[in-house]
């Protein structure tokens, strides 16, 4: 004869429950999933809110979660804010340090909306329980300049990870290059080179949409230029040039913008 087990997880209820909630703060991270391959996301998980954006697109989804058992397919009496931290905690691991405690999947659903499944695992001896929950994300309107900031602050995080990797020698050092050093210093120039001019590129085209954005646009290309000018231009006179050509482009209409404002 077959013996049915079962147990009970004990969880905090009523004023208990909505203190443990409430200690639920927002989360932030990049992921992957594997039915979005290739792809990478940013998210925010808060107590009410669950937040992604696919990096490379700057496509938005959002989920308001004002009560988890309403995303329940199994495990209905889980506390809220044990699920939404578990949710963020699970999303913050790579793939390679995600545990079988925890499954996260990204699927793409119709009318451009996403579903997110979680599924966590709790074992007490022989037995598994598995809370599953779908949270169903709708997409949110991104304007072309929301965009193209995004694009903006992502470029002026290139730059920032491509200076924390640049040799001191480069930055530092006014000694002639040497014969080994020629390499480095040229995939490091190209590199930056390449950053620099789609900033200039991209706060141009801010620029021209939308003028409350200067301030944000001349802040991140007076940056730009201060990071990347002694790695580039220190050393090659045609990147100089060109660099000089796009901080014009881009000082030029920062004086139209305020021209027009005046």
């Amino acid at each position: 004869m077959t013996k049915s087990l079962s147990f009970r997880v004990h969880f905090p209820t009523g004023t208990q429950a909505q203190k443990t909630m409430a200690k639920t703060t927002e989360t932030t991270g990049k992921t992957t999933f594997s039915s979005q391959r290739g792809a990478v996301f940013c998210f925010a998980v808060s107590s009410a809110k669950i937040w992604l954006e696919q990096q490379a697109t700057k496509q938005q989804w959002q989920c308001t979660v004002s009560s988890v058992s309403d995303f329940a397919l199994k495990g209905v009496g889980m506390p809220h804010a044990v699920v939404m931290d578990y949710l963020a905690k699970s999303l913050g691991r790579t793939d390679s340090n995600r545990d079988s405690d925890f499954e996260v999947d990204l699927v793409t659903m119709s009318e451009g909306r996403m579903r997110l499944e979680f599924i966590m695992k709790f074992s007490l001896a022989d037995i598994v329980w598995k809370p599953e929950y779908q949270f169903v994300l709708q997409p949110i309107e991104v304007t072309e300049t929301q965009m193209l900031l995004a694009k903006l602050h992502d470029a002026n995080d290139s730059l920032n990870r491509l200076q924390s990797i640049v040799p001191a020698w480069v930055v530092e050092s006014n000694d002639p290059i040497s014969q080994g050093q020629t390499e480095t210093l040229q995939i490091v120039a190209v590199k930056g080179t390449k950053s620099w001019m789609f900033l200039c590129s991209l706060a141009k085209r801010v620029l021209e949409n939308s003028g409350d954005n200067v301030e944000t646009a001349k802040q991140w290309t007076t940056t730009a230029t201060k990071k990347t000018t002694s790695v580039v231009s220190q050393y090659w006179s045609t990147v100089q040039d060109l660099a000089k050509q796009a901080t014009g482009s881009v000082r030029q209409l920062l004086l139209e913008q305020y021209a027009s404002k005046a």
